[in-house]
């Protein structure tokens, strides 16, 4: 039988096979448990400079537990940047501005921006009352003062407001 911590020694090995952590291999492993009886020994304990086996276990990790900046743009954070960006003027899906320029999905067909496109292009660059969001918006004068998003963000919010429209804001 093989022993020793063979999960890691498969994460590990894709960067570099440090012996130690290869107690054995797989035809190794079944010649092994049927040539003798397994006894139960110490687990194989890794050998050499803890601060480089610590430095692959993090590579490791942060490979693993890393996630994409599209996937930061979830509905939560989208919520969230409606919240913060968007809901003084369309609390609820309305417009304190302008009557007919509600986000309910009746308004936003009658201005011909019902379309997940429609609404990014008009989040991005802005339109009449409405400031630009994005981060190249011009010119600056249609643009927010406030900080601006990113492609990422406005494509997160024009999914949640055409989602929320159509769901009626409920």
């Amino acid at each position: 039988k093989c022993w020793g911590p063979t999960r890691w020694t498969m994460v590990l090995s894709t960067i570099t096979r440090p012996a130690a952590w290869v107690r054995c291999s797989s035809s190794e492993s079944a010649s092994t448990s049927t040539s003798r009886k397994s006894t139960p020994s110490a687990p194989a304990r890794p050998t050499g400079n803890p601060i480089d086996i610590g430095a692959k276990l993090g590579l490791c990790l942060c490979l693993a537990l890393s996630t994409p900046t599209a996937a930061l743009a979830s509905e939560g954070a989208s919520e969230a940047l409606f919240e913060n960006k968007c809901a003084g003027c369309h609390a609820n899906g309305g417009n304190v501005l302008a009557a007919g320029k509600s986000l309910r999905l009746e308004d936003l067909q009658r201005n011909q921006v019902a379309e997940i496109n429609e609404i990014y292009s008009l989040v991005y660059s802005g339109k009449g009352k409405m400031p630009g969001f994005g981060k190249d918006c011009a010119p600056a004068g249609q643009c927010t003062f406030a900080a601006r998003l990113s492609d990422e963000e406005v494509s997160g919010l024009a999914e949640y407001v055409d989602q929320r429209a159509r769901d009626g804001w409920n």
